[in-house]
């Protein structure tokens, strides 16, 4: 799947994606779909493996304004070729810390990338 773009804007320079290990599913989509950018930079621990949904549903609001949820409506058809593994989508930069200290590591880190 590609989203295609009519422009892109200067700033963000780059984007920190982070994920932990419980992340599958429709997160392990999104770290997919955003590696269709260069601005975005992954940071943390590998993913579940579990990419077995797709799609967008009607949006959730979150208790964070301009955050929604969107709960994928199909099985995907990357499950027939890549089934569901032990590895899932590794990031870019592993992060070993502990997860508090995650963000102070990626302020430091991101702006040499």
């Amino acid at each position: 799947m590609n989203f295609p773009r009519e422009t892109i804007l200067p700033l963000p320079k780059k984007v920190a994606v982070v994920f932990d290990g419980l992340s599958g599913s429709s997160t392990e989509f999104f770290i997919y779909l955003t590696r269709q950018s260069e601005k975005v930079v992954t940071y943390g621990q590998n993913s579940l493996g579990m990419m077995d949904y797709v799609g967008m549903s009607i949006p959730t609001d979150l208790p964070y304004q301009g955050f929604k949820l969107y709960i994928p409506p199909e099985k995907s058809s990357w499950t027939d070729k890549n089934p569901i593994d032990r590895t899932g989508f590794s990031p870019e930069f592993p992060i070993k810390e502990k997860e508090e200290l995650w963000i102070d590591f990626i302020l430091q880190d991101l702006p040499k990338r």
